[in-house]
């Protein structure tokens, strides 16, 4: 039985700075198993985030080809990345004029969902993620530690085939990366829902259950 729920093959991506060419990424191979977490490591700017990108939709690369649930992403991205893909990134984007409730169903409303629907997906999320209490606070009400929390229920709240999370404590201290680590564990462990982090920081490799370096360009077995 086929369990790949994400694949890359030959992806290559450059830059040009100045009158440099920055090959970022090499010929770069990749494939993620329904119910995994998969943990890329890297230092700053070894293009863990490139990668990512490219991943779910959010850049293409110069050549080579991304596959979602078996369909090339190149040809359907916003529907993919719309509907399959829940991103989490290192800031937390929330909208400031919104309050909770409203940035969890955003992603919802965008999509099209009646409000009715949206909403009550959105509360059912933060019961979910046990947050549902602050789901009137607005973002500048929050520590950072709970506008990640927020940022994660709003890419469940589609109700994803995989997490895709770039660097997500990269903001926050110990104890509120613990947490949120925490959280996403519960989520892949008991829903089995697939993740895929990027991050310089080793302490998240601790709760992953496989992971790989990305060095020039390239992934390598840790």
């Amino acid at each position: 039985m086929d369990t790949t729920i994400l694949k890359a093959e030959g992806i290559t991506k450059s830059f040009i700075s100045g009158n440099e060419h920055l090959e970022v990424l090499r010929n770069t191979d990749l494939t993620v198993n329904t119910g995994e977490w998969l943990c890329i490591l890297g230092p700053s700017g070894s293009g863990k985030s490139t990668l990512l990108h490219i991943l779910g939709g959010l850049d293409f690369a110069d050549s080579g080809s991304v596959t979602v649930n078996h369909t090339t992403l190149k040809n359907t991205s916003n529907n993919i990345r719309n509907q399959e893909i829940g991103f989490v990134f290192q800031f937390h984007h929330l909208l400031p004029e919104f309050n909770v409730l409203e940035n969890v169903a955003m992603p919802l409303l965008i999509g099209g969902i009646k409000h009715t629907d949206a909403y009550k997906r959105a509360e059912d999320t933060l019961q979910e993620i046990t947050f549902w209490e602050r789901r009137f606070a607005r973002p500048n009400e929050l520590s950072g530690g709970e506008k990640q929390r927020v940022a994660l229920a709003r890419a469940l709240v589609i109700n994803p085939i995989i997490i895709l999370a770039d660097e997500p404590t990269g903001n926050l201290d110990a104890a509120s990366s613990e947490a949120l680590l925490k959280l996403l564990k519960k989520l892949n462990v008991e829903k089995k829902l697939t993740v895929l982090t990027v991050t310089h920081n080793p302490n998240v490799m601790e709760f992953a259950s496989r992971k790989l370096w990305l060095k020039n360009g390239k992934l390598f077995e840790s």
